[in-house]
């Protein structure tokens, strides 16, 4: 018992490492480039991006966007069948800090509009480019998150 005590305390001690040395190195965030794909939905694509791009596993991912493990290895899997190469994360123009995904009431899309509508102050023609979607959906996703917050 002692010794499962011991290795758990030298398991949250490198996983609480590994977020300080995100910290460090200013990749809290994820660039707004990974959505101008065509194949992945922005869950996947944020998924698909802190995997292959910064390396985490599914337990590190979880704490980040608040889903489950479980379900984020599923999407990982689907959206590297969609598209095998990595995304494209060289543009740091427009940047989503991982603090906008721990609401439990928006969606990953909803909290990726709603922050570069209101923090960035863009236009929905400007979003949608950005994301890759059509300008309607972009204001709808809009509407639906600002009515949850």
């Amino acid at each position: 018992m002692k010794k499962q005590k011991e290795d758990a305390g030298i398991e949250i001690s490198r996983f609480l490492a590994r977020l300080d040395s995100l910290s460090a190195k200013k990749e809290d965030s994820i660039p707004v480039s990974i959505f101008k794909n065509d194949l992945l939905t922005p869950y996947e694509a944020v998924t698909k991006f802190l995997k292959e791009n910064l390396g985490l596993n599914y337990k590190e991912i979880s704490g980040i966007i608040n889903k489950k493990e479980g379900p984020i290895g599923v999407t990982y899997r689907n959206a590297s069948k969609k598209m095998k190469s990595v995304l494209d994360a060289s543009s740091t123009e427009y940047s989503l800090p991982f603090l906008i995904f721990k609401t439990k009431r928006a969606t990953i899309f909803e909290a990726i509009v709603l922050y570069l509508k209101e923090n960035y102050g863009l236009s929905f023609n400007k979003i949608s480019s950005l994301l890759n979607r059509n300008y309607t959906t972009i204001w709808t996703i809009y509407r639906r998150a600002k009515k949850k917050t």
